[in-house]
């Protein structure tokens, strides 16, 4: 706890050994305590490699930090629901847990996809990769229903892309 200390009131009247330019003595003050030691280290403002940053005293404006936000699904998520049932809605529990859902199960067929491109001795993960990734993980009629769809976006990539 940051504590200042009051002046002495003897240390405030010259005493004999000082000379007589110090009258007065400053009092003695603490540093308060920093809660937050990552508050202290950031730059309280940014200023070019040649120190100018276009003030007149060589300081610059204050750029605000912008926080790099997690990647999410969520908009799609959202889209997708409205596409299905558009009178419906979803909580934000219920989101973050179908988040959770995609993102888990995009990392496993990624990972998956990357096994595979490496036992085929490619660089690239290709779509025949990303096909069989699909129906090792997601069981049954969902990844039937998957490989189908991923099929149909793809055909109609390659036919927009041939039009430009």
């Amino acid at each position: 706890m940051a504590e200042y200390s009051k002046p002495n009131s003897v240390a405030s009247q010259p005493t004999q050994e000082a000379s007589k330019s110090e009258t007065q003595s400053v009092p003695v003050m603490k540093k308060p305590a920093v809660k937050n030691q990552k508050a202290q280290k950031r730059p309280i403002d940014t200023v070019g490699a040649n120190g100018a940053g276009g003030g007149d005293e060589g300081g610059g404006e204050k750029k605000k930090r912008r926080k790099k936000g997690k990647e999410s699904y969520k908009n799609y998520i959202h889209d997708v629901l409205k596409q299905v049932h558009p009178e419906l809605r979803i909580s934000n529990k219920a989101m973050g847990i179908t988040n959770n859902f995609v993102y888990d199960l995009f990392e496993r067929l990624a990972k998956e996809a990357s096994v595979l491109a490496k036992k085929s001795s490619h660089s690239t993960i290709q779509t025949r990769d990303i096909q069989t990734a699909v129906r090792l993980i997601c069981p049954g009629e969902l990844g039937t229903h998957s490989i189908s769809e991923g099929l149909k976006c793809i055909k109609k990539y390659n036919s927009h892309k041939n039009k430009n």
